[in-house]
């Protein structure tokens, strides 16, 4: 059997593996109970993308907004990031990831 590496460009493994890296390392800086709430979506410009599940963990993440940032730029090889977005999605995102 084949692994799906072979067939998709270098380039966009290597960007699945860069927004893998940056969601964990923002999950790691949250406790427990919110990161099981949060994901990292991508980068538009420069603002962060973050996805949650419920509007109840918006407030608690926009109190982590400067932390996260922190992180983020620590990380990043390129723009800075100076916002957040907090999209909530109820439906449909994968459970603890």
């Amino acid at each position: 059997m084949q692994h799906a590496s072979q067939f998709l460009p270098a380039a966009l493994l290597e960007r699945a593996k860069r927004m893998a890296r940056i969601s964990s390392m923002l999950k790691s800086a949250l406790t427990p109970e919110l990161s099981a709430h949060v994901w990292f979506a991508g980068i538009e410009g420069d603002t962060a993308q973050l996805l949650t599940d419920s509007g109840s963990w918006v407030a608690p993440l926009r109190f982590q907004q400067q932390l996260l940032l922190e992180r983020l730029n620590g990380v990043m090889n390129g723009p800075t990031c100076t916002r957040i977005s907090i999209r909530v999605v109820p439906e449909g995102l994968p459970a603890n990831s």
